[in-house]
């Protein structure tokens, strides 16, 4: 039964799996075999080294384009962080479906792409979503069921419910990104919501949730979403997904939808030092300014007031800092994020609690 399925696979559409690296050695190996072992064997994988520094990158690269002609290579000159790197890699692509694979992630189901690529054809979706697991710094695995769960059967986006905007769990039909020149802003991080807001604006897709977990993201101190230096690109990544969204004149359809993700990532902003803090503060005020999402908006779609006030307020940002401090990492150790945001959210909203008390009893 195995080999007829094997046998299936190599007649199906190709499928073009792009892998941006730099930095990753200590992990690439592991990702590139969970990739060639997969039983779904028409696959075009394109690995773009983004100027890595580190000669250890380079090596396996080389290493498995020589031993696997799936396996395209492509080096750039200069580094445009891993959006850039995507881009090269959907450019390059020929395949009539595209996903992404970070290369410090691997797949941790050998048969997970033929069982996803079957129901794709089967059904003619253009967009499935994948479950998918996170590999936490101690080596143990927990299953994360994603928000986007509602999608079980072919259905349109829905604008008022919370996107998952990460592009490693998804696959997308390749023509339809080409055709719409729809690529990752270079250069910044948090580039995966202006990219998944720009995709479902300009295409609409039929998207299936499969219930298949294929996918092992690799938690990291240094990650994207775990330092918290790299927020000082969420107000610019926000006002690119407004702006796409006033674009197409949906700005009151999507102005629930873009609040819950904006408090989605604003949950961090305690860690962030005061010079940063302080610069963090200013854009997003600025952004506020320029778009339609008003405090009313904020407090009517969102239980995020205390984000609100945080923003807004210097002094309640100092004292939530002061008491915040306990919560922080230390030695390099991450408290189980449901823990530490909770800790986060529950400490917040009891300072304003007491300070809108006090400010009650003096009025």
């Amino acid at each position: 039964m195995h080999g007829i399925m094997k046998k299936i696979g190599d007649k199906m559409e190709k499928l073009s799996v792009i892998v941006p690296v730099y930095n990753t050695y200590p992990y690439l190996r592991q990702c590139l075999e969970s990739i060639i072992n997969q039983t779904y064997k028409n696959l075009e994988i394109i690995i773009v080294n983004d100027a890595s520094p580190y000669i250890e990158d380079d090596e396996i690269c080389k290493e498995y384009a020589e031993k696997d002609k799936r396996i395209i290579y492509i080096k750039h000159d200069t580094n445009k962080s891993q959006g850039g790197a995507r881009n090269t890699g959907i450019k390059a692509a020929t395949g009539k479906y595209i996903t992404f694979v970070d290369s410090d992630d691997y797949l941790h189901d050998l048969k997970g792409y033929e069982d996803v690529i079957t129901i794709m054809e089967k059904n003619s979706y253009n967009h499935a979503i994948l479950d998918h697991k996170i590999l936490e710094l101690d080596g143990t695995a927990k299953y994360v069921p994603i928000i986007n769960k509602y999608y079980k059967k072919n259905k349109k986006i829905n604008p008022k419910r919370i996107m998952n905007v990460t592009v490693f769990n998804k696959i997308y039909l390749t023509k339809e990104l080409q055709d719409n020149n729809i690529y990752f802003e270079e250069n910044m991080k948090y580039e995966d919501g202006p990219f998944t807001y720009k995709y479902i604006l300009a295409i609409n897709p039929n998207v299936i949730h499969t219930g298949k977990s294929m996918y092992m993201y690799r938690m990291q101190n240094e990650s994207t979403t775990h330092n918290p230096k790299n927020l000082l690109d969420v107000p610019k990544s926000h006002q690119l997904i407004y702006d796409n969204i006033k674009e197409h004149g949906k700005e009151e359809e999507y102005t629930e939808n873009i609040i819950k993700q904006f408090n989605w990532f604003n949950n961090g902003v305690w860690g962030l030092n005061k010079e940063d803090l302080k610069k963090y503060t200013k854009e997003y005020k600025d952004f506020m300014k320029n778009s339609n999402i008003t405090p009313d908006k904020i407090r009517k779609y969102g239980d995020i007031s205390y984000i609100l006030q945080f923003i807004e307020d210097d002094e309640i940002r100092k004292m939530c800092q002061e008491i915040l401090a306990p919560f922080k990492e230390i030695d390099n150790k991450i408290i189980p994020e449901n823990k530490y945001i909770y800790k986060i959210k529950r400490e917040i909203k009891r300072i304003i609690k007491q300070i809108n008390m006090v400010l009650k009893f003096k009025n």
